[in-house]
């Protein structure tokens, strides 16, 4: 498969400037925000691979059958 496309297979994710404020949270979770869309970012790159992986399987059967 070609680099570039490999590359390119994962969400990013999104980053806001008030990641990269240390000096005031202003909330009393304690989960860091920026963390937690890490984590959503990360279950929806494993939700692509599985509905790619479901849809491969799922091509390669049809052309099992023809």
């Amino acid at each position: 498969m070609n680099d570039l496309l490999k590359q390119n297979r994962t969400f990013g994710g999104l980053i806001f400037e008030s990641d990269f404020n240390t000096e005031y949270s202003g909330r009393r979770e304690k989960e860091s925000p920026a963390a937690l869309r890490i984590v959503a970012a990360r279950r929806f790159d494993e939700q692509c691979r599985l509905n790619a992986q479901a849809r491969d399987r799922g091509l390669a059967g049809k052309e099992a059958d023809v």
